[in-house]
């Protein structure tokens, strides 16, 4: 009988549940980052309210979040990874053939279908999901690029302007479409501390707080390359840094001490679990254009937002379109970067803009809204 990982690391518990079961088949890493665990996280929370039980597949790349996943007190299991297959970049961040990879799920089920299985990869598509869908109950395909088929009854794009037509070539007239915003999954702080974000924006007239958060992957070098620059814009000495770096991401010497020889006070903080309460504390933010724009924006956040990797261009270049935050292309960083920072700083009345702004698109309400359309379809 195959074993879970289990929360709190207890050991021994077989597949038999009483509870309807949702597995998660997503995966971290220093190279991929954290953002398709996190959101399968956040998802995963929500439902366990409703008593549901949530296991996660994931596979043992370094920065895997496997810990991170039992600590929030899901199951996990972790699939060998093929490092060498790894190193190739994009095209191998599955390191393994997606049959492999689904045979390798469905004999973690020990015949024991499961009531939904949500995955969230890039490198799958329907070819692996109809290999699964005999196994299960229903399928959700979590993602944000609409450029492959999918073989699922739920689809879920909490991308800002996405709409349905942009899925319709890719999936059956029967899936149910989950797509924009509205979707958004954010854990339940976000929309506790919206109220006094927001209001907290119009009372503050400067800034006393810039965060810098640009995801969980292996961005140390990015990251000193934004203190750096905000440092040479002359950033006023009572303004206070926080830098929040991921979970288990490598972490040099070398960042530590440029936060301390920083004219202004800096704060380089690693896997911060209260990032709503940092978040409604600061005044600006530098961010990548990732699924942590989403939480920004809920708490009307004014940004300055970096495109690390060509899957946040769609997400980056809507909401700068839309006035919710300031655009800088990696290539353009040193030029532009200081630029759109001191304007922040300096315009009070541009950051409030951008916060209402910000503000409107999100709601903080997306895991009720998918939830509920997942009761739907499965009583369907």
């Amino acid at each position: 009988m195959r074993q879970w990982r289990q929360p709190r690391r207890r050991r021994g518990l077989d597949c038999v549940v009483t509870s309807p079961v949702v597995l998660f088949r997503a995966d971290a890493s220093f190279t991929i980052g954290a953002g398709h665990v996190m959101r399968c996280l956040t998802l995963a929370d929500g439902l366990r309210e409703r008593g549901w039980q949530c296991r996660f597949i994931c596979r043992e790349y370094p920065g895997h979040l496997g810990e991170n996943i039992a600590r929030r007190g899901h199951a996990v299991q972790l699939l060998r990874a093929n490092h060498e297959a790894f190193k190739g970049g994009d095209a191998a961040r599955l390191a393994a053939p997606s049959a492999e990879d689904a045979a390798a799920v469905i004999a973690w089920l020990c015949g024991d279908p499961p009531a939904w299985i949500v995955v969230d990869h890039y490198s799958l598509d329907a070819e692996w999901e109809k290999a699964v869908s005999p196994h299960c109950d229903r399928l959700m395909v979590i993602d944000d690029l609409a450029d492959r088929g999918h073989y699922c009854d739920v689809l879920l794009d909490q991308t800002f302007g996405r709409t349905a037509a942009e899925y319709r070539e890719h999936v059956s007239a029967e899936t149910t479409l989950l797509c924009g915003v509205d979707y958004a999954l954010l854990r339940p702080e976000f929309s506790i501390y919206r109220e006094h974000a927001l209001r907290r924006r119009t009372r503050t007239d400067r800034v006393e707080q810039i965060l810098v958060s640009l995801g969980g992957g292996d961005t140390e070098s990015i990251v000193r390359r934004v203190l750096e620059l905000l440092v040479s814009a002359g950033l006023p000495r009572s303004c206070r840094v926080k830098i929040v770096m991921g979970w288990g991401a490598p972490l040099s010497a070398d960042i530590r001490l440029a936060a301390q020889e920083a004219p202004c006070s800096v704060d380089v903080l690693q896997g911060v679990d209260s990032m709503a309460s940092l978040m409604a504390e600061s005044d600006i933010a530098i961010g990548a254009a990732g699924s942590s724009s989403w939480e920004r924006c809920c708490l009307g956040l004014p940004t300055v937002m970096i495109v690390l990797a060509d899957n946040q261009r769609v997400v980056g270049e809507s909401l700068a379109s839309a006035g919710a935050a300031l655009l800088v292309k990696m290539d353009d960083m040193d030029a532009h970067l200081p630029i759109a920072a001191t304007t922040l700083v300096q315009d009070h009345a541009a950051r409030s803009a951008m916060a209402l702004r910000a503000a409107s698109v999100v709601d903080g309400r997306g895991v009720e809204r998918v939830i509920r359309a997942m009761d739907a379809a499965y009583a369907g």
